[in-house]
């Protein structure tokens, strides 16, 4: 798979991951950050065991300075995408009154068990990966 675009994807356990992801990467310059986000409540407790039971994507456009949020069972805005979100604005060192978030409508998913497949499948539809 070739990549147009200047792509930044992360799978994050814990906030701190991300902490640690922003000293290596130069975020302006990446056309999109892709963020999978769990509903499990340890991204923000790392006491807490793994878990959850559904996926969304997250996408920051850093020249936009938009989120979007993609769920294929019709939940957003997440609590989680949201908080994370908020606190990525912290990190960037954004201002939230110059950032948007938006849900995005996208096909619903017809059992409880494909949101990892409809979260790829998010990024192939809007030509994320190309």
């Amino acid at each position: 798979m070739q990549f147009n675009q200047k792509l930044s994807l992360f799978l994050l356990l814990d906030w701190k991951d991300c902490k640690e992801a922003s000293k290596n990467i130069t975020w302006k310059e990446s056309d999109y950050i892709l963020f999978p986000m769990s509903d499990s409540d340890s991204l923000y407790s790392p006491n807490t065991p793994l878990t959850g039971s559904h996926w969304t994507l997250l996408a920051f456009i850093p020249s936009k300075k938009h989120f979007m949020e993609y769920d294929s069972l019709h939940k957003a805005p997440s609590k989680n995408a949201k908080a994370f979100a908020d606190k990525l604005l912290t990190l960037l060192d954004l201002d939230s009154n110059t950032c948007t978030y938006s849900v995005e409508t996208v096909p619903t998913q017809t059992n409880n068990y494909d949101c990892g497949i409809y979260v790829l499948q998010i990024m192939v539809r809007h030509k994320l990966f190309s």
